[in-house]
This record gives C-alpha cells, sequence and structure tokens, in this order.
C-alpha cells in the first residue's frame, strides 16, 4: 500500500514538473501566438502564407475568439499611412485539439507601400476572460513578424 500512493505521488508530481516545464519554456510574448509568414519579401498580387501556433497561448489561458491579421508601417517611419486589413477570422480551439494553429493564404493587395519601408505583420488575437462579476470581457492582445514588400 506504501508503495502505492507513493507511486501515485510521484507520478502527479512528475505530471504537475512537466507542465510547469513546459510553461517555462513558452516565452510571455507567446502567449498570442508563433506568428510565422512566408515569403518574408513579397509584391502584391503574390501568395502571402501565413501561419501561427497557439500551444503556448493556451498555456497561459489565452484561448483566441476572432483573430485580425494587419499590414502596418512601424511607427518610426509611418507617415500617416493606415493598417491595410488582410483577414479577420473567427477562432475556436476544438477540445482535444493538440496544436491549436490558424493556416491560410490569400494574394497581398494591391495597395499603396511606402517605399523602401519594412511592414510588420500584425496579429490581434481577441480572447475573453472573466470580469469581476463573472460576466466575459473580451481583451485584445498582439504579436507581429517583419516583412519587406517591394512594389
Amino acid at each position: 500500500m506504501k508503495f502505492t500512493a507513493s507511486a501515485v505521488f510521484f507520478s502527479l508530481a512528475s505530471l504537475v514538473a512537466s507542465a510547469s516545464i513546459s510553461k517555462r519554456n513558452c516565452v510571455p510574448a507567446a502567449k498570442f501566438g508563433a506568428l510565422s509568414a512566408f515569403p518574408s519579401m513579397i509584391s502584391p498580387g503574390e501568395t502571402l502564407n501565413i501561419a501561427v501556433n497557439f500551444n503556448c497561448g493556451a498555456q497561459f489561458g489565452v484561448s483566441p475568439q476572432f483573430l485580425e491579421y494587419t499590414l502596418e508601417v512601424p511607427e518610426n517611419v509611418n507617415n500617416g499611412e493606415q493598417p491595410i486589413l488582410l483577414a479577420q477570422r473567427p477562432f475556436s480551439i476544438a477540445p482535444g485539439t493538440i496544436q491549436p494553429s490558424d493556416n491560410f493564404a490569400l494574394p497581398l493587395p494591391h495597395a499603396f507601400y511606402t517605399p523602401g519601408a519594412t511592414y510588420n505583420l500584425v496579429l490581434n488575437v481577441v480572447y475573453p476572460t472573466n470580469g469581476t462579476d463573472g460576466s466575459t470581457v473580451l481583451l485584445k492582445g498582439s504579436t507581429s513578424v517583419p516583412m519587406s514588400i517591394s512594389s
């Protein structure tokens, strides 16, 4: 009986340790997703492939409800250029999903781009949390990756 109790204890302890180890492997910046875009240098009309993995987000309690993808000129070189909306997508993680992710492709719009500017592909993640009275409150966080656009 002592062996069974200690075996159960050590099994539970190792499970808790593995969960905390994997959370430690996720940097806080990754809680809104690990975003990537290919190619990183693109021209209008070419296909842009976007992928985002939400493994770390789930570990930080971020369960996306809506995703918004925009192209933005960084503030330090922006001359009043508005963000270009690429996609708005509803999102939910199905129960039992091992690798929650969003993957899609779209043509880069033929918009006016600032010559020589590096753009950021920005992912805005809208996710629910509980308010002080238990009601749902929507929060927004973002992550981005740089891109070069040749016109």
